[in-house]
């Protein structure tokens, strides 16, 4: 398999042989577009696409006709340049005004819990953000230091031992999650979008990458501090499989119909979502 990476006006062609070996290079190396050199009639894609549905990027199939080059989308791009601009621009500016509006709340949440228990402001824990490359998603401490779950392998409960008691109460309010704002500017999150779950997530008793064989279709654009599914009712854990079945259908209702104006609804629709608490602890 070949592909193409366009960088500053030149391609730049990669070879491999191994299919796992390139999907893990495209996962972690992020092409602008991906460029299937035609493979011939004959050849069985439909492998290949079904990973790429996967990828954020556009990817086309390209083949020789003569003296000049056709091109054949095999996937279109989850957002095209104008969409990418738009959101990026209202996460710059949104993130930066709130990070200046929620300030003196902020603070006082970090004495709070400084005040309740002993331990760290701040919780980092991996996630998987845009293309499932994984970065550290900040969040306000709301369990105590020495039963911190930062691989997520048991969910929370109600009434869970391990929140703290300040903990219970940013948890059911989504304030934990206010510190995100920081990832937002730094790129690795957009204000609207799929929540990013951890590595090791479950649904039950399963994988989430195992109960929903597409799970990585989520990450065609980045997560988001909040979402389509968390101001529809789908807020909280995901103790069951079909809890997280109806999430990702929301998700992928979210990525097909993007607008700006989704986004400024959800916006809008998300602090009375987070006053509720429903399915939050």
């Amino acid at each position: 398999m070949a592909w193409l990476r366009q960088d500053l006006g030149a391609f730049i062609a990669f070879e491999f042989i191994a299919f796992d070996r390139a999907l893990s290079r495209l996962r972690h190396t992020m092409f602008d577009e991906v460029i299937m050199l035609d493979p011939g009639e004959n050849a069985d894609i439909q492998p290949l696409v079904a990973a790429l549905s996967t990828m954020p990027q556009r990817s086309r199939r390209v083949r020789r006709r003569d003296e000049t080059l056709e091109f054949a989308e095999i996937v279109a791009p989850a957002l095209d340049w104008k969409g990418r601009l738009l959101k990026r621009s209202l996460d710059v500016v949104g993130a930066s005004f709130l990070l200046v509006f929620l300030a003196p709340l902020m603070l006082v949440t970090a004495l709070a819990i400084k005040l309740d228990s002993r331990g760290p402001v701040f919780f980092r824990q991996p996630r998987y953000g845009l293309g499932c490359q994984i970065f550290d998603c900040l969040k306000f401490r709301s369990m105590y230091a020495d039963r911190l779950d930062t691989r997520a392998e048991r969910l929370t409960t109600r009434n869970d031992p391990r929140v703290t008691r300040v903990g219970a109460f940013i948890r059911r309010t989504s304030i934990d999650e206010l510190p995100q704002l920081i990832n937002v500017l730094r790129g690795e999150m957009s204000l609207v979008g799929p929540r990013p779950h951890p590595v090791h997530a479950k649904a039950g008793d399963r994988l989430y990458e195992e109960v929903v064989e597409d799970f990585a279709r989520r990450y065609r654009v980045q997560p988001g501090l909040t979402g389509l599914a968390q101001v529809t009712g789908l807020r909280g854990n995901t103790d069951t499989e079909e809890k997280l079945v109806r999430r990702f259908e929301r998700d992928i209702d979210y990525i097909s119909t993007w607008s700006i104006g989704l986004d400024l609804s959800i916006l809008l629709r998300t602090p009375w979502a987070s006053l509720k608490g429903e399915n939050a602890y």
